[in-house]
């Protein structure tokens, strides 16, 4: 009974540094996402963005829309918006992140609730898609 219990904890163990490291390299991404979108630079969007990522939202005739942007992206600008990560969820190659992200001038019709869904590849986890509910406003 003993060793039962012995590995039943050394099972457990083990694999919360695995998940704490995803999680890190998660976080990495993600800061490296938002770089991405406030600043642009094609090389910053290799480090942490699918080729192929898609964007999802429904647009204000209640449709819903995707677009793919481009890699070498100029970015929406420093002070256009606030992000708080929420939540992350990892669960072997996929992990999705929550965040609010808070649109200069910050009001409530300016924040948004976004869901990030990554998926680790050969080079690392990348955002593969995201996705909000309205339409963003223009900076």
């Amino acid at each position: 009974m003993k060793k039962f219990i012995v590995l039943l904890f050394l099972g457990c163990c083990s694999s919360f540094p695995v998940y704490s490291d995803a999680r890190s390299d998660i976080m990495t991404v993600m800061d490296c996402f938002f770089k991405w979108d406030k600043f642009g630079g094609e090389e910053t969007g290799k480090q942490c963005i699918s080729q192929n990522v898609l964007y999802h939202r429904v647009n204000s005739n209640g449709e819903h829309v995707t677009n793919t942007p481009p890699l070498d992206f100029k970015g929406k600008g420093n002070e256009s918006y606030e992000y708080n990560l929420l939540d992350i969820d990892v669960f072997d190659n996929m992990a999705t992140v929550r965040a609010l992200i808070r649109y200069n001038p910050q009001s409530e019709d300016n924040t948004y609730m976004k869901t990030y869904v990554l998926y680790r590849v050969n080079a690392g986890w990348r955002v593969t898609n995201v996705f909000w509910g309205r339409v963003t406003p223009k900076h």
